[in-house]
């Protein structure tokens, strides 16, 4: 373990979890967290440098160069250039995890949403512009946000991004919650039944994207279902009941009236075909959409080629018509679709880290029950392979971070260690 700084540990986790922050045009993820990040891992990668992940990324490497010298005709450098940086920044975060003893508890985690929820509720109800600036997007944007009866996006690129990040901290806050042994495990599960309750509501309001929030909704009933006690059924069922009388509360007193979260939910009751033309369906079925887009484009995926194929996808409501082309919305199979069969050395770093995850599930002396791990893969499936930006920062640091933090608290890693940063 690497002695460092507090403060230098801070500033690099409030880039890693402010990753929207920053003054580069043309993206949503600014690089801001790389000049932090890289300091501390340079100094790491002399001390522990695990052979496994290592591997893994150097092959990662190898096969992104060779698919650009073998279908230069199909890509960019920029695309190649674009992969390889997805691909380091999630190899650094490990490997800075892997070396520094950091202990994050409950008050960074409050630190962290107080920021992106403050912010948003001025946005929302205040001042429209407030700190729309720090964001590299058109701060005239929030203007129409508000018009069009969407939410806050706070200081990311769009409200469903900040539905995903309090998703994430939601995450995050309950993994801190349920390996904290001081308190009984009725206890840690009262305390998780209420955070994600106020969490799910905070989101529903303030960002207002109906994608986002049943993404979080299906996270945190996940995680009740993992348990499965006559308790749990009990607090899942409230759970569903409070949200259910929260909005309607809300409808009634006109907070959510003409919003598009409640034109979501009201469509899905009244006419759940009709929600395939909407945009959010993309994002819904956005794992099925890039694997059909394969029988267009063949095994070697799409690369960047502007071929577009009029497509057509079965779904349980209905089928699905659309557009075929090179572009779809993130997440991990975004390296499938792009790459094809060179997609290989990324589906093993899923299979790998998925299998990390999984071990959590023996982890029942920490968390107090054995399918913590499927919760915390679910968790990974939706947020991080489904959709959004493959390279952000905050989604692999909470994944990385519990995975690795998991087994230093089941080793018995001593927590009043001189090289232990406590950002709590």
């Amino acid at each position: 373990m690497l002695k460092v700084n507090k403060f230098f540990t801070l500033i690099v986790l409030i880039s890693l979890f402010f990753p929207y922050v920053g003054f580069v045009s043309g993206i949503d993820v600014q690089p801001l967290f790389v000049f932090f990040l890289l300091p501390s891992v340079f100094l790491a990668l002399s001390v522990s440098v695990p052979l496994k992940a290592t591997l893994v990324f150097l092959l990662s490497i190898f096969t992104l160069i060779l698919y650009g010298l073998v279908f230069g005709y199909s890509v960019t450098s920029k695309f190649i250039l674009t992969y390889l940086f997805a691909v380091t920044t999630v190899y650094f975060i490990y490997i800075y995890i892997k070396n520094y003893n950091i202990d994050i508890g409950l008050k960074f985690v409050f630190f962290v949403l107080s920021c992106y929820i403050g912010v948003g509720l001025v946005q929302l109800f205040f001042m429209p512009e407030f700190l729309a600036g720090l964001v590299h997007r058109d701060s005239a944007v929030v203007h129409i946000l508000k018009e069009s009866g969407r939410g806050a996006r706070s200081l990311t690129g769009e409200p469903s991004h900040l539905g995903k990040v309090i998703t994430l901290m939601n995450v995050l806050m309950l993994y801190i919650i349920m390996k904290e042994n001081s308190y009984g495990f009725s206890s840690r599960l009262n305390m998780s039944f209420v955070a994600s309750f106020l969490l799910l509501a905070l989101s529903g309001l303030v960002a207002r994207s109906a994608y986002a929030f049943a993404v979080h909704l299906s996270v945190v009933l996940f995680f009740f279902v993992s348990v499965m006690k006559a308790k749990t059924v009990i607090r899942i069922i409230s759970s569903i009941s409070l949200m259910f009388i929260f909005f309607i509360l809300l409808h009634l007193f006109d907070v959510m009236s003409g919003t598009r979260i409640e034109a979501m939910f009201l469509l899905a009751f009244n006419n759940p075909e009709a929600l395939l033309q909407q945009g959010a369906a993309r994002r819904v079925f956005n794992i099925p959409l890039s694997l059909n887009n394969l029988r267009y484009f063949g095994i070697f995926g799409s690369g960047e080629r502007e071929s577009v194929y009029n497509a057509v996808l079965w779904t349980p409501i209905g089928d699905l018509s659309y557009f075929a082309n090179y572009r779809n919305l993130g997440g991990l199979i975004e390296f499938v679709m792009r790459l094809g069969v060179f997609s290989f050395p990324f589906l093993l770093v899923f299979l790998l880290f998925s299998i990390r995850v999984l071990r959590l599930n023996s982890f029942s002396d920490l968390f107090g029950y054995s399918g913590f791990g499927f919760f915390v893969l679910y968790s990974f499936l939706i947020t991080m392979v489904q959709d959004g930006p493959f390279v952000l920062p905050i989604g692999w640091f909470v994944f990385i971070y519990i995975v690795l933090d998991s087994d230093r608290e089941r080793c018995g890693l001593p927590r009043n260690s001189g090289h232990l940063i406590k950002m709590n």
